[in-house]
């Protein structure tokens, strides 16, 4: 079982890597309901959260073989959106051309701020802002994710995946940099979570627990059971239908959405999918040139 180090109510996480920070704050929220619900958290309508999060994570990497598609039911069209929605390539390469000066000067600290675009309002500004860090006695740059609030099992692996990717962007392929993200609060709702199961089994995370499950905990429980056995034609909500098409399979072990495999080494950050001309170097002229332009 994850636990963090609570300090005047901030809950500090340390985690191997990026894939590791996605799996063990999702397994954090699923087994420690009473702990979270006697330190200013608790359940709220469908959702368990937890507020006041700070991870430092040792190595910005998300699992190349990672699944995005089987898994989580994301498809390419997904991840344009989200680099076309938060990602101004321009601004990324005014922090890249001032990082590599600093490199090259053997500069031993430095701060650049990238905040994250949101131009067409569908992300609700939930990323807020990547600091590019060099500090004095390390050795390798920090990543500082800041973001408004996160949902946990769908969006935190994928934002985690474009942090690395912006990472890559900056520093190159393959260079060595720390994260450290930033949050408010975390949350998931027993019908997301559900989904959870296909990357681990939630019955064996909750096995220790079941002779004395939270109410939210029993939820998620139900949930799983009946997402794995329901006809599915008979959901009435969207996002519930998404989950029980991703938990059960055909006869191949395929997910009944009919959504291909997306490994995360597929998944790019490319330039090349935002059409903007190259005198645009902020977040005033792009969104100028945005409204110039519908």
């Amino acid at each position: 079982m994850v636990k963090p180090t609570v300090f005047e109510g901030l809950r500090v996480f340390n985690f191997k890597t990026l894939q590791e920070t996605w799996e063990g704050l999702n397994e954090y929220l699923c087994t420690s309901e009473k702990e979270i619900n006697e330190n200013g958290g608790g359940s709220y309508g469908p959702e368990l959260i937890s507020y006041n999060i700070f991870c430092k994570i040792k190595r910005g990497w998300v699992d190349p073989e990672f699944d995005f598609g089987h898994t989580l039911g994301y498809t390419v069209k997904k991840w344009s959106a989200l680099i076309k929605n938060y990602v101004n390539f321009h601004y990324l390469d005014l922090i890249r051309d001032e990082v590599r000066r600093r490199k090259g000067r053997n500069a031993r600290n430095y701060n650049f701020s990238y905040h994250f675009v949101n131009a067409h309002g569908s992300g609700k500004d939930c990323l807020i802002s990547l600091t590019f860090t060099k500090r004095i006695y390390e050795d390798h740059p920090i990543l500082v994710f800041s973001v408004r609030t996160s949902e946990v099992t769908k969006r935190l692996i994928f934002d985690l995946l474009l942090v690395q990717r912006i990472g890559e962007y900056v520093y190159g392929e393959g260079a060595d940099f720390e994260v450290h993200f930033i949050s408010p609060s975390i949350f998931i709702s027993a019908e997301s979570f559900s989904m959870y199961n296909n990357h681990r089994d939630i019955h064996e995370l909750l096995k220790g627990q079941m002779k004395s499950l939270g109410k939210f905990q029993t939820n998620i429980v139900n949930v799983l059971e009946k997402f794995q056995n329901i006809d599915i034609a008979s959901i009435k909500y969207k996002v519930n239908k998404r989950s029980a098409k991703q938990l059960q399979r055909n006869e191949d072990g395929m997910p009944l959405s009919g959504v291909k495999s997306m490994k995360a080494k597929t998944l790019k950050l490319n330039a090349d999918l935002l059409d903007i001309p190259e005198n645009i170097i902020n977040l005033r002229q792009l969104r100028k040139h945005q409204r110039d332009t519908k």
